[in-house]
C-alpha cells in the first residue's frame, strides 16, 4: 500500500513540473557579416580563413619593356580586327571600309587568322601554326 502511495506522489509531483516547463522557437542568427551576421565578426572570420590557407600565388616574372611592348602592340592588332569584324557584321552602311564580300588573312604570333565576309554571315578560322589546330566560328551579319 505504501509503494502505491508513493507511486501516485511522484505522479503529482512530475505532473506538476510538466505544467512549468516553457519553450521558445529556435532563430538562426548568422555569424558571418555577408550573411546578416554582427559586422565585428569579419576580421575576426577573415583572419582565421588566412591562418588556414595554405596556397601562395605564383610569383611573376618582370616583364622586359620589349615583351610589354610587344604584347601592347598585339592586343591594339587584335582589337582593330575584332573591331573591323564586328563593323562588317552589325553596320548597315558600307562606308565605314569593312568589306561586303571577300576573305582577309590576319597573321598575329603563332597564329593565323582567316576571315571570310559573305553577304549573310562572316566565316573565322583561327589556326595555330605550330600544331596546326584550328577553331571556326560564325556570325550572321545584321541585315
Amino acid at each position: 500500500m505504501m509503494n502505491q502511495k508513493r507511486k501516485q506522489h511522484i505522479a503529482l509531483i512530475l505532473s506538476l513540473f510538466a505544467g512549468s516547463t516553457y519553450a521558445s522557437q529556435l532563430v538562426y542568427k548568422p555569424i558571418n557579416p555577408s550573411f546578416g551576421g554582427n559586422p565585428l565578426n569579419g576580421t575576426f572570420l577573415l583572419n582565421s580563413a588566412q591562418s588556414q590557407n595554405s596556397h601562395s600565388a605564383p610569383a611573376r616574372q618582370q616583364e622586359t619593356f620589349d615583351e610589354r611592348l610587344q604584347s601592347s602592340l598585339e592586343r591594339a592588332y587584335l582589337n582593330r580586327l575584332v573591331r573591323e569584324i564586328t563593323n562588317a557584321a552589325f553596320d548597315d552602311s558600307t562606308d565605314t571600309g569593312s568589306p561586303t564580300s571577300g576573305e582577309k588573312t590576319y597573321k598575329a604570333g603563332i597564329y593565323e587568322i582567316f576571315v571570310e565576309y559573305t553577304p549573310l554571315e562572316i566565316y573565322i578560322t583561327v589556326t595555330n601554326l605550330e600544331t596546326h589546330q584550328s577553331t571556326r566560328t560564325s556570325m550572321k551579319r545584321n541585315n
